[in-house]
Order: C-alpha cells, then structure tokens, then sequence
C-alpha cells in the first residue's frame, strides 16, 4: 500500500509497476495520463513527473486524458470540494461545477458515475465507480504529445 495523495504517490506508483511486469523505460513507447481533473497540485506534480520522462527518454510519447473520458455512462460526477461536484450530464455536455444540493435537485435517477462518496448526499443515490479500462485501452485514440498540460475548470483554492 502506497499513501498519501497523487503527488507523492506518483514515482512510486510507477516504479512498483515498471519492476511487477520486469520492464524498463527504454521499452515504454507511450504513457497515457489523466491530466484532470484532481487536486491542483497533484495534478501539477503528476504533469511534471511525466513530462520529466518524456524528456529524459525521447522515444516515450504522451497521451493525456480526463476524468470524464474513462467512463461511458452518464451522469459523471467527481468531487470538486466538499461542497461541490464536477458533473458531466450526457457525453456532449459541458462539464459544469454545482452544488452537492443542486446536484441531487437536478438528479433524475438513481445512478450517476464517478468517484464520489455517496454519504455527501440526503437521499440514496448509488455510484457506480467501476472503470472498464479494457474497453478503454481498445479504443483510446495514442496522442503523439512530448509534453502534456495540466488542465483546470476552476480556479485552485490556494491559502
């Protein structure tokens, strides 16, 4: 078990997978990444530790991807804050940042996708976190990026 948040899990993480299927950097052709949405800084962090691989080993192209992009299903939601949620309604939707209450006012059903916990609400809505990486891998479009960007709907809550 690794702990603590994406920016100090990073090198780990990725080191733990580099010696569990024995390979190297140099047989690494592309690394995909989730580029948003996350804590500020984390994502930062991350951005850099990859963009930092991509320019240590040449070869290793980049495809960056977000949050919304791993699921199929509609309507996606993650944590903005403690009072807020990112939410994708359908796939042509413009992700928006409302309230835990708009939220739950604005729900038409039951089940809602993503990486919340359900407890933030009063009536019972069920989420269905499970992530069909498969499908995904099958059909994810390889960027040929060198760098990748650390993306933002809102502004970083910085004290």
């Amino acid at each position: 078990m690794i702990w603590g948040n994406e920016s100090s899990k990073a090198t780990p993480l990725i080191d733990n997978f580099l010696k569990k299927n024995a390979i190297s950097y140099e047989q690494i052709q592309n690394i995909i990444t989730v580029v948003w949405p996350g804590s500020f800084t984390g994502i930062r962090t991350v951005s850099l530790i990859i963009n930092t691989l991509a320019y240590i080993y040449p070869h290793i192209s980049l495809s960056p991807v977000n949050f919304f992009d791993l699921y199929r299903n509609y309507p996606i939601v993650k944590a903005s804050s403690k009072r807020d949620l990112f939410v994708k309604w359908e796939k042509s939707a413009t992700i928006e940042v409302i309230s835990n209450s708009d939220f739950e006012k604005k729900l038409e059903q039951v089940v809602a996708y993503g990486d919340i916990n359900a407890e933030r609400f009063e009536k019972k809505i069920e989420l269905n976190s499970k992530i069909d990486y498969q499908n995904i891998m099958q059909n994810l479009q390889l960027q040929n990026k060198k760098q990748i960007a650390p993306l933002y709907i809102k502004k970083p809550n910085i004290s």
